[in-house]
This record gives C-alpha cells, sequence and structure tokens, in this order.
C-alpha cells in the first residue's frame, strides 16, 4: 500500500551549529569556497604523496599508518594515526583534462586515534617530503521541506515542456546518471521496478543501473576489478562513527547497500529516474515509458545509488562528506556514468578537486546546486558552483521567478523549478513503504537540470558533454524580462530549463534534428555505402518526398533526395523511378543499389539505380574581424565576419593565453556570425579564434581577440 505524506511546511536550513561538535569542528578559515559548511572532520585527512613516496611504501606499512619517510612517520607518530589507506581504489587510471595529467593514485586517507585539529595537521603534513597536498575533510548539509503527491501536482514537468518532449524521447537505458547523496530507497517500485520491496531488495532492476558483474559473479570477489567487492547496486561510502549518525543508519562500514535511511537522496534519485507510465504516483522526465502497469524492467535512464551523506537529529538533519564525494565521483567515473547531479554544498578538501577532474576527463557533465541561503553567490559561493566546468542550477516558482530561498549569482548558470517539487522518499519511522513527497529547494532543481541533459544525451549518446551543455544553455527559456527577476540580471544562468527545445538539437549541423535523422552522427556527405533506403523519421512510412533518404555511407553519412520525376506524389527512390542526381561534394562517380521497403500504402519491395556525378567543393573561406566584447562576470559575446558561401558551420576555438593552447568549445551553423560564451570565470582574461569549416576541411583562423570578464 502506497502512502501519502502530509507535513507542515517548513524549511530547515541545516546550519554548521546542528552538528555534533564530538566529530566535527566549526572552521574559523575565511575560505570563499566553503559554502554552508558544518565544519571538518576531526579524526581523518587526506594527503596526496608522490610518485617516489608511493614507490617505497607497501601496503603493509600502510596499515601500520608508515610510510618509511622519516619527515612524514614523525608526524603521523605524533598525532597517533592509526592507517593509511589508498582513497581511489581499483587499477590506476591517467587521464588528461584540460592540458592536464589526472592521476589520483596518490591520494591516501589518514586516520587518527584521537581528535586533531585538521587545518593545523594538514600543514605540518605539507611542509613534509613526498607530500605534494594535505587537506581536511569538510562536512556539507542538505536542506528538505516535505508536503505532497501525485502527477498531478507536478507543475514542474509541464512547465518544463516534458509532455512535448516525451514525444521525442524519454529517456536511454544507455545513458547512467550518478546520484551522490544519503544513499537511494533503490528498492522503491517507481525505481527498481515492480519485483523489488524492502523485503526483497535484491530483486531491483527497473530504472536502477546494476552493475551486472558483480549481481551475477561470485560472492566475496571483487567481479570486475574495481577495488569494490559485490558493488552489484553502487557503493556506500559512509563510515563516520556512530554516534553522529541516527541510530536508525549504517555508518560504520563502507558496504555494498547505499540505501537512503533520510530521504534527500531518494527524492532527488526519483526526479532523475521515476519509471513513467507504470500506474505509479510519480513521473521524471527520463523515466522512459511503462505499459501502463508495474513491470519489472524500466526504459528509462539509469540511476547509479552512491550513498556519501547521512541523518542526524531524527531525519531533521543531514550530512555529507567531501572526502566521500570525492570517492563516489571516482567510482561512477570508472563505471560510465555521463551525469553527476550533486545536491549538497561543497569544499574543495579531502580530494575532490582532482576527482572532479577526474569525472570531467571522462566526458561527463556534473551538475551542483547553487544553495538555499537567498544571496548573492557571486563572491562567496561554495567550490563546485566556483568552478566554470560545473553546472551550478538556481531554484525557480511555478511563475518562472526565482524561488524566495534560492541562491543567485554569476556563478549560475542555470534555472530549475525548486518549489513544491513531487518525488519519491523514505521515511526513517516506516521504511518498509513507499512514500512520496514534495520538497523544495536548490537540491530539487539539480536533479531537474541534470535530467534534461541526461535526456539531450539519450537523443544522440554520440555527443560530446561541451555539445550537450551548449544545447541544454541554448534552450532555456528567458526569464529576465519577468519583474519579479529585474534584479537579478545576469545571475540566473542561461534561464529556465525547457526540455521539450533541448532534445531538437542538430547535433552534426545538418539541418534535420537528432531525431529525425537517420544518420545523426555526421551532416550529408560524399561517399556513398551499401545500406538500405530508409526513412528520415523513424516510424514514418516513405511515402512522400520529405520522408525519403537515400542511405548513409561509410562513415555514418546521411544521403536524401527528394525529388519526384514522374509526379505522382512519391519519392523517386520510394517508388522506383530511375533517377540521376548531382550530389556535393564527393569524389567519384558512382552506381549504387539501394533496396527500399514501404510498410503501408505501398506494401511491396523496389530496386531504384541511382546514378551520382560527384564535384568536390572549395575550401571555405576564413571568418575576419572577430572581436570579443565582456557583458558580465561570466559571460564574453563574439562576433565575426563570414565571408565564405560554401560553409557547413563555424568552429570556436578559446585559450587562457595568446599564445594557446587552443580548444573547441563550439561549433555553430552556416552564416551564423556571433557566439556567447557563458559559465566563465570572473575578472580572468580569455582567447578566442574561429575558423569555418566543410566536408573539404577547414578554413584559415580568423584573427585572434581577447576580453576580461568583469571584476563584480
Amino acid at each position: 500500500m502506497k502512502k501519502l505524506m502530509v507535513i507542515v511546511a517548513l524549511f530547515f536550513l541545516l546550519n554548521k551549529f546542528n552538528c555534533f561538535a564530538a566529530e566535527i569542528m566549526n572552521s574559523a578559515i575565511g575560505d570563499p569556497g566553503i559554502g554552508n559548511s558544518a565544519g571538518y572532520v576531526l579524526n581523518r585527512i587526506v594527503v596526496k604523496f608522490d610518485s617516489a613516496t608511493l614507490k617505497a611504501v607497501n601496503d603493509k606499512m600502510f596499515q601500520q599508518a608508515r610510510t618509511g619517510i622519516p619527515d612524514i612517520d614523525t608526524i603521523s607518530q605524533r598525532h597517533k594515526a592509526v592507517a593509511i589507506r589508498r582513497q581511489f581504489p581499483g587499477p590506476k587510471t591517467k587521464k588528461f583534462y584540460r592540458g592536464n595529467i589526472i592521476d589520483l593514485s596518490g591520494w591516501h586517507k589518514i586516520e587518527f586515534a584521537e581528535n586533531i585539529d585538521p587545518v593545523a595537521v594538514i600543514e605540518e603534513y605539507k611542509s613534509a617530503p613526498g607530500v605534494i597536498d594535505a587537506q581536511p575533510i569538510s562536512i556539507h548539509p542538505i536542506d528538505k521541506t516535505p508536503i505532497e503527491q501525485f502527477y498531478d501536482r507536478q507543475w514542474h514537468l509541464p512547465k518544463m515542456q516534458a509532455p512535448a518532449a516525451w514525444d521525442i524521447q524519454t529517456g536511454n537505458q544507455a545513458i547512467i546518471v550518478a546520484a551522490p547523496d544519503t544513499g537511494v530507497r533503490y528498492f522503491a517500485q517507481d525505481l527498481g521496478g515492480s519485483n523489488a520491496s524492502y523485503e526483497t531488495p535484491a530483486n531491483v532492476d527497473g530504472n536502477m543501473w546494476i552493475n551486472w558483474a558483480e549481481k551475477n559473479g561470485t560472492q566475496g570477489i571483487d567481479d570486475d576489478g574495481n577495488g569494490y567487492v559485490d558493488d552489484w547496486i553502487g557503493w556506500d561510502f559512509v563510515a563516520q562513527a556512530t554516534t553522529s549518525c541516527d541510530s536508525f543508519e549504517d555508518c560504520a562500514i563502507q558496504d555494498n547497500d547505499p540505501r537512503d535511511a533520510h530521504g534527500h537522496g531518494t527524492h532527488c534519485a526519483g526526479n532523475l529516474g521515476a519509471i513513467n507510465n507504470n500506474g505509479e504516483a510519480g513521473s521524471s522526465l527520463t523515466g522512459g515509458w511503462g505499459n501502463g502497469t508495474l513491470e519489472p524492467q524500466g526504459n528509462g535512464v539509469k540511476v547509479m545509488a552512491l550513498r556519501i551523506g547521512w541523518s542526524a537529529s531524527q531525519g531533521l538533519a543531514g550530512y555529507v562528506e567531501m572526502d566521500y564525494a570525492a570517492e563516489a565521483l571516482y567510482y561512477a567515473a570508472n563505471k560510465g556514468a555521463r551525469i553527476a547531479s550533486c545536491s549538497w554544498g561543497s569544499e574543495n578538501t579531502g580530494g575532490l578537486g582532482d576527482a572532479i577532474d577526474y569525472f570531467l576527463a571522462h566526458g561527463g557533465l556534473i551538475f551542483k546546486a547553487a544553495g538555499n541561503e537567498n544571496k548573492d553567490v557571486s563572491a562567496t559561493g561554495d567550490y563546485m558552483c566556483s568552478r566554470d566546468d560545473v553546472v551550478c542550477v538556481a531554484a525557480s516558482d511555478q511563475n518562472d521567478c526565482k524561488a524566495s530561498f534560492s541562491n543567485y549569482g554569476s556563478w549560475v548558470d542555470m534555472l530549475a523549478p525548486g518549489t513544491n517539487i513531487w518525488s519519491l522518499v523514505h521515511l526513517w519511522y516506516d521504511p518498509a513503504e513507499d512514500y512520496f513527497a514534495a520538497m523544495d529547494g536548490t537540491s530539487m532543481a539539480t536533479p531537474l537540470a541534470a535530467s534534461v541533459a541526461a535526456l539531450i544525451w539519450s537523443v544522440n549518446p554520440s555527443l560530446t558533454a561541451n555539445q550537450v551543455k551548449v544545447q541544454l544553455y541554448g534552450s532555456a527559456d528567458n526569464i529576465y524580462a519577468l519583474s519579479c527577476n529585474a534584479k537579478y540580471n545576469g545571475k540566473l544562468g542561461a534561464g529556465r530549463i525547457n526540455a521539450f527545445r533541448a532534445v531538437q538539437i542538430d547535433g552534426d549541423g545538418d539541418g534535420v534534428a537528432d531525431y529525425q535523422d537517420n544518420c545523426p552522427h555526421n551532416p550529408n556527405g560524399p561517399n556513398l555505402g551499401s545500406c538500405s533506403a530508409t526513412s528520415d523519421n523513424p516510424g514514418i512510412v516513405c511515402s512522400s518526398d520529405a520522408d525519403c533518404v537515400i542511405g548513409c555511407s561509410s562513415n555514418g553519412l546521411c544521403i536524401a533526395d527528394q525529388r519526384d520525376s514522374d509526379g505522382d506524389g512519391i519519392g523517386d527512390v520510394c517508388d522506383g523511378t530511375p533517377l540521376t542526381t548531382t550530389i556535393s561534394p564527393a569524389t567519384s562517380t558512382t552506381s549504387v543499389f539501394p533496396t527500399t521497403t514501404t510498410t503501408s500504402a505501398l506494401p511491396i519491395t523496389t530496386t531504384t539505380v541511382l546514378t551520382t556525378t560527384t564535384i568536390t567543393p572549395p575550401m571555405p573561406s576564413a571568418p575576419t574581424n572577430l572581436s570579443a566584447t565582456a557583458v558580465s562576470t561570466n559571460q564574453i559575446n563574439l562576433a565575426w565576419t563570414d565571408n565564405s558561401t560554401n560553409e557547413t558551420g563555424f568552429r570556436i576555438e578559446r585559450a587562457a593565453s595568446s599564445s594557446g593552447p587552443f580548444s573547441e568549445i563550439a561549433t555553430v551553423g552556416a552564416n551564423v556570425t556571433a557566439y556567447s560564451n557563458t559559465g566563465l570565470k570572473r575578472n580572468t582574461t580569455y582567447y578566442y579564434r574561429v575558423r569555418a569549416y566543410n566536408v573539404s576541411g577547414n578554413s584559415g583562423y580568423s584573427n585572434t581577440a581577447a576580453a576580461k570578464t568583469f571584476k563584480q
């Protein structure tokens, strides 16, 4: 039986004085990246050793809190260290990100028998030879406000045009979205499918991510070799002292059961992947589409359960640790997550910064809640939101106004619904039942924004993270004209998310939206291959000019022809009329015999002989007069002169210095002569150059232009 949870709407903004003094300390350091920090862990820090130290030390020495390096061991003995362990287990993997090698193998946790002053102790370790960095581990709160249930109360879905988007895409099982939070009630039937329940959690499937190598493997064995044993449904990273956790929580050791005892993580996960059209109470943008009844499997995006937080004060407080967050991002990257949705405060402690780089280096996107203090975070936002490579999400209300509690500022990238957002929830005092409730917060807005990115990737999984982000920003609805948002101009990001506009991406720039494109990976081009003719709109009968394509080339290019030589209303390639066509560009004369099968009005199979005479176009001319103009603390506008008549589009490159290295940040279509680069760092100079391209290659570069974002 499903139960309605109605609770008086109280907004619990969890501050640092709600915490247990025995386990954390209130930081006196004025770090603008702390955000709403609850202090530091007192019995652990993280240290990054250099490669020489790692080669000299073995696991047995680490278990005894020794390294063999006198300076390090003296510090450890003085503060009664009891163990040193590798923070990021599994195979050592190096990735490149923004020109740097990302190697997490040096990060280790040092545990102490007694409480220490972590701020002072890390300075001692930093001064020791063999240590690259040392960081404390900060703790950050989460926020919640329960209210009520049912789809007709999910106002945010029609507001973001989800029903129209569902006609195009409902979610792709190949897309994995990580949910690092207080855990997930993964056995809730609206997430885990009809066979899942509190009593039978091992029967989970639905829209939950399952590590099948471990699920079907040998118990007690690390079957997939990632350093985590039996992690069939994600991982529980929390190993905090039980005195800081509620009695109903699991805070003793890390294990393979990332279930939620607080409720916050489940609510966020429900907004990422609750199964649609299955007769249950809730829906999500990327939840797939059922047959109207509960079923064991789901066909939406997969939600990865990662527990990094816990419940305190009988569920009224909740906290996450930055070392656990870092480890979760590392785990998610290695297991193929494209997106991480992070609804908690952050600080660059516990190895978090390097772990973010590692996740992004794997081609992922990270979404981060802007916070609920109703303040301008342009200068004081938390660490993750201050990064220009993390999507910072503020909250809006039903009128598209900034939510009364939501933070705002130049670091905000997107706006998403965040008031009275209905989703799944877990109640610690009645754990056997699946509950549904509404909450307020940027915590709720964040998974909604993340789900739009997941839907874009569902349409075209071959897109890069940057392409997805550009489409997400470019498809947002402008909310700055509303009087309620007048004083927040430029401080609510690109606008409020719009799912329907977002899924109409044309990733290859051929003028056909990817969801309609038979060959969405590249624009129309040369080299006809041997593949069957088909409709450019999947499911649309090839019975009119607009629907007909001849086929795909060997490199995935779409070759279309819409002529109707005999005037019968059916394209020549559909009804068998021989034709000769000139396709530009290409390299030689080729004869092909595509086979077209019609499926309704003309239930016949025909063969058409097509003769192509190919022409190679010239290279496009280089653009000129590139200018760069800063318009805010996080946006620079570009403009240039288009000197070409045959370009497919323009490639835009950016660098941190005039000498480079330059990297491509976006592409725009033909005849476009402007671009807005958003999400930049304040008071920073950026350098740009542009070149045109078509299938024959790239033009020369434009002049280099530079601009410096506003300081404030």
